[in-house]
């Protein structure tokens, strides 16, 4: 989860939450179910950058980003120019 810089928690985080502070620009943010969620290119980006995953569970949401329609083909292009991480990533996957 990403939260703003300056944020103070007031509670414990469940275990199953990781906090990442950063900055998350409005063009960034998606109501689902009317919970303010990232963008599925965005999250894409951060997941990329954690460096949590496995190179195979990569390329899967990659390729299931695009063939569901989450991700467009220029989305996709743009972040890839900005983000040289993903840009090795989607080589990998036939899109």
């Amino acid at each position: 989860m990403t939260v703003p810089l300056g944020f103070r928690r007031s509670k414990q985080i469940p275990e199953v939450l990781v906090l990442h502070v950063g900055q998350v620009g409005t063009e960034e943010v998606r109501l689902t179910n009317g919970v303010p969620v990232t963008s599925p290119i965005r999250t894409l980006i951060d997941v990329v950058a954690a460096g949590t995953l496995s190179r195979d569970l990569l390329r899967q949401a990659v390729r299931e980003a695009r063939q569901t329609g989450l991700v467009t083909a220029a989305e996709l292009a743009e972040a890839r120019s900005l983000h040289p991480e993903l840009d090795g990533l989607a080589n990998e996957v036939s899109l």
